[in-house]
């Protein structure tokens, strides 16, 4: 029933939660350690609906801006599937959402790492064009005295605005243009 309302409906409020606690209390690969023919069907299908959760999470809160959470879901998904290339680019594009083109730098690093070590080949020329993308973007980083507190830097009673400007740099990132005036 849970499965089929994922399907039907947008995800959202209290589905989003519930999704969200499953996720939380997933124990792992199902009879993990043991080997029937039976189990190897019903162990994949079990983390492929897993990984589906992953995914509908991490794009849940990335159209509300709540890029933290959804690099959260992401940093687990490509710890479950290191060789998927396009994970480690989602999570090299969230960290640059939040302004941390050195993590963002330091997944493209492991991915060219578990890509060479495990499949023996080279990051795309897709990702190696994002992390560009990122460096030639990032800001430099201010001298630390004048860097700015954290909780001070938040738009009061603008929320709305904040989203809608945090949805436009995630656009930017992925490759679409835009203007916005403030």
């Amino acid at each position: 029933e849970f499965e089929r309302e994922i399907r039907t409906r947008q995800l959202r409020g209290v589905l989003a939660d519930r999704l969200s606690a499953v996720v939380a209390e997933y124990p792992g690969d199902f009879l993990s350690g043991h080997y029937d023919d039976w189990i190897e069907p019903e162990r994949a299908r079990i983390s492929d609906r897993y990984h589906g959760a992953l995914g509908h999470l991490i794009n849940l809160h990335k159209s509300r801006s709540q890029y933290d959470v959804a690099l959260r879901f992401a940093a687990t998904l490509v710890q479950q599937e290191p060789d998927r290339e396009d994970l480690h680019r989602e999570v090299m594009r969230l960290h640059a959402l939040l302004g941390q083109a050195s993590a963002a730098q330091r997944q493209f690093d492991v991915c060219r790492r578990v890509l060479k070590s495990e499949v023996g080949v080279e990051p795309s020329a897709e990702t190696v064009e994002l992390m560009e993308r990122i460096k030639t973007d990032a800001p430099p980083p201010a001298p630390k005295e004048l860097r700015a507190d954290p909780s001070s830097s938040a738009l009061i009673g603008r929320s709305g605005e904040l989203a809608l400007l945090r949805g436009r740099v995630d656009e930017l990132v992925n490759g679409a243009g835009g203007v916005v005036l403030v």
